[in-house]
């Protein structure tokens, strides 16, 4: 229960959503916005944010069963990369409408910290 509270609570928000957010939904999107406009920050953004968790995929798809089957290894990476893009529209568009980074931070967190949560709580 330790370990889940201090990802939970200390982890995930420190060393993952936070930084996360202020380079993908900060930094990096303010400066596209001023290059090129909101929508093309949008979209590069969800697509750097896809990218950025290319390590944790592999990772993944490593720890499971999916090497084992070619085809499967490329539904997994595929699959994941374009759910990491869909997630990164939905923290974009949450700061394009909040106009903060609270929101896509704490939508961002529970995606992290729920699933963890979630596995613990089965175990």
């Amino acid at each position: 229960m330790g370990a889940l509270l201090l990802a939970v609570v200390v982890v995930y928000p420190l060393v993952t959503v936070v930084p996360e957010e202020l380079a993908f939904r900060g930094v990096l999107r303010g400066a596209w916005a001023r290059a090129a406009g909101a929508h093309a920050a949008l979209l590069v953004t969800s697509v750097a944010f896809a990218l950025w968790h290319l390590a944790v995929v592999a990772a993944t798809v490593d720890e499971s069963e999916l090497l084992e089957e070619p085809q499967l290894v490329l539904l997994g990476f595929g699959g994941s990369l374009l759910a990491l893009f869909a997630a990164g529209l939905l923290l974009g568009w949450l700061r394009e409408r909040t106009r903060h980074l609270v929101a896509p931070m704490l939508v961002h967190w529970l995606a992290v910290a729920l699933p963890r949560v979630a596995l613990w709580a089965a175990l």
